[in-house]
C-alpha cells in the first residue's frame, strides 16, 4: 500500500512539475554526416561492404562531390553517368547523401561493375 502511495505521489509530481526536462542528444540530418559516416550508414542499411564502397568512391572522384568526369557526363562523388541514368538529375548526382545511397543500392543489386574503378580494383 505504501509503495502504491509513493508511486502515485511521484507520478503526480512528475506530471505537475513542468520544470523537469529530459536532455536529448542533438539530432543530425544525413547532410551533416561525413562521407565515411554516410558510407557506414548506407552500407549497413543495404548490407554491402563499406570498405569497397569507400575505396571505389576515392578512386572515382577523390571524394569530391562536385567531381566531373567522362567529358562532363559523369557527376559527383560516385560519378553517376547521367546518360545511363536518365531519372537522376545533376543536382542529385552531386548530393553526397543521394550518391552514397545510390551506390549502396547498386552494390546490393550486384551492379558494382558499373564503376570502372571497382572493376579495376576488385575484378
Amino acid at each position: 500500500m505504501l509503495k502504491t502511495i509513493v508511486l502515485i505521489v511521484v507520478l503526480m509530481f512528475l506530471y505537475t512539475n513542468t520544470s523537469i526536462t529530459i536532455a536529448q542528444a542533438p539530432v543530425r540530418t544525413l547532410n551533416e554526416y561525413t562521407i565515411p559516416e554516410l558510407v557506414e550508414h548506407f552500407s549497413s542499411q543495404y548490407s554491402v561492404s563499406a570498405e569497397r564502397m569507400l575505396t571505389t568512391m576515392k578512386c572515382e572522384s577523390g571524394l569530391n562531390s562536385k567531381a566531373v568526369g567522362d567529358y562532363g557526363t559523369s557527376i559527383g562523388l560516385v560519378q553517376i553517368h547521367l546518360p545511363a541514368h536518365h531519372n537522376i538529375t545533376k543536382t542529385e548526382a552531386e548530393d553526397p547523401v543521394y550518391a552514397t545511397e545510390f551506390m549502396a543500392k547498386e552494390f546490393s543489386k550486384h551492379h558494382q561493375d558499373i564503376w570502372s574503378c571497382y572493376r579495376e580494383i576488385y575484378e
